[in-house]
């Protein structure tokens, strides 16, 4: 270790212990990896946990002999810092009034995440090993993006009082799958699979079928699905219901093989007020000499699932390549109910 890395340690040492971190309402600590030695973000964990078993918001107890009492940290934040099961346990033992944890870019060897305080936890750009619940009857925001599970690994969230929730993850990263109670207090919730298009194999759960998944969010009144593919309701999906959804956003998704994931929502949501589709995949029809496009009888059957039932729906449809007013063709020529001036063409 060289001397920089050695002051900065005893800086922390110094600065945990004497000035009793136990008394502070948030704690921030970003761990630099191109400066700090290979072995620095593991030491960073031992430093929390020594300070959680010694340091007590009241010092005149630790004179006595007793044991750390709770400390009174509410906001939590940690980059680049390995975390193991003893880590976790500390957090729970000790920290029993946090209310927003966030942990961006760490190792952890940490099984189950359970609280009865928190009310916000982000999880970003984290490697999990074995990660198989997050459990917590308070949590209202819950945030999982760009992280990664060891396969097999079936990740069972509870937390039935979130009321906004954003999954951005990979298929191949949490091939184990996710599994998520009901949301009944669930208002925003926002879902991106990446690599869900792609063909994956059938031993990989977050590919292909995710109903249950998007039974969880039901209850949302808003809701953005990216990057699914034609297989995400399964062959034959059950009818359900999205009684309060408002807001749909479907950003690059394949609507293609019989529109049935437009359909499914148009058909679950009776009180939808705005639609957008971002960079979506249409069929594509033959088309005429003059370049328009063929509707014909073949091509009408593709719409037979959908129905634009909600009066006065707001559709709008984003698009980058090719024509976007064959694409208002096709919605217009899908539905009866639906009105060109509800429609709105952006080009990105």
């Amino acid at each position: 270790m060289d001397k920089e890395c050695q002051d900065f340690e005893d800086f922390t040492v110094n600065l945990m212990h004497r000035c009793n971190i136990a008394q502070l309402d948030s704690f921030r600590l970003h761990i630099g990896r191109r400066r700090a030695p290979q072995f620095a973000h593991k030491q960073v964990a031992g430093w929390l946990r020594r300070a959680m078993k010694y340091c007590t918001p009241d010092p005149a107890s630790q004179h006595k002999g007793l044991g750390p009492s709770h400390w009174h940290i509410k906001r939590l934040y940690l980059c680049f810092v390995h975390l193991d099961n003893r880590f976790a346990k500390h957090v729970t033992s000790v920290c029993r009034t946090l209310e927003d944890l966030e942990l961006h870019n760490c190792s952890c060897q940490i099984r189950s995440v359970t609280s009865d305080s928190l009310k916000t936890l982000v999880l970003k750009n984290c490697k999990w090993c074995n990660l198989s619940e997050i459990t917590s009857p308070t949590l209202k925001t819950l945030v999982i993006d760009g992280s990664s599970n060891t396969d097999g690994c079936v990740l069972v969230i509870l937390t039935p009082a979130v009321s906004y929730l954003h999954l951005a993850v990979s298929v191949y990263f949490f091939s184990g799958g996710i599994s998520t109670n009901e949301m009944p207090s669930l208002v925003k919730a926002s879902i991106h699979l990446r690599d869900h298009r792609n063909s994956v194999s059938e031993s990989n759960k977050l590919g292909g079928n995710q109903f249950k998944l998007l039974s969880s969010v039901s209850k949302a009144t808003s809701l953005e699905l990216s990057a699914v593919g034609k297989k995400v309701l399964g062959k034959e999906p059950t009818f359900l219901e999205f009684m309060n959804l408002r807001n749909l956003f479907l950003g690059n998704c394949d609507l293609r093989g019989d529109f049935r994931t437009l359909g499914f929502f148009l058909q679950s949501s009776p009180n939808l007020e705005k639609l957008t589709l971002r960079h979506c995949k249409f069929p594509k029809y033959p088309e005429k000499k003059k370049g328009k496009t063929k509707l014909n009888n073949t091509s009408s059957s593709e719409f037979r699932r959908l129905d634009f039932m909600c009066e006065n729906l707001k559709v709008e449809i984003i698009y980058k390549d090719g024509d976007g007013h064959q694409l208002v063709k096709l919605l217009l020529h899908a539905s009866r109910n639906l009105s060109k001036n509800n429609i709105k063409l952006t080009k990105s």
